[in-house]
């Protein structure tokens, strides 16, 4: 029977290999799955990247689109205050005026 089994003795798993042989695949499959992860990851963030360039321009669209339209909204507010001004200084001086003499 020695010699029977003499030959499959050197073929016999052990526990010690089965163990290393394990690790090793857990290892590679794990080196394998990091690697998808960072493949996903700067996919990502080209794709965020992409984004961010897209709404920059939306946003500086909309900053272009605007701008003329507050500046002119401001001048008229400037105006509108300094008509309100003269008005009230045309109506209240000549009332104190009166008062005072």
């Amino acid at each position: 029977m020695a010699e029977a089994f003499g030959f499959y003795a050197d073929n016999l798993l052990t526990r010690d290999h089965f163990t290393e042989v394990l690790n090793a695949r857990f290892s590679e499959q794990e080196a394998r799955i990091d690697a998808r992860f960072a493949e996903q990851d700067a996919r990502m963030d080209a794709r965020f990247a992409q984004q961010d360039v897209k709404l920059e321009q939306r946003f500086a669209a909309q900053d272009a689109k605007f701008e003329p339209r507050f500046t002119k909204l401001e001048r008229r507010q400037g105006l509108q205050t300094w008509m309100l001004g003269l008005i009230t200084a045309a109506v209240v001086l000549p009332q104190l005026q009166a008062w005072l003499a």
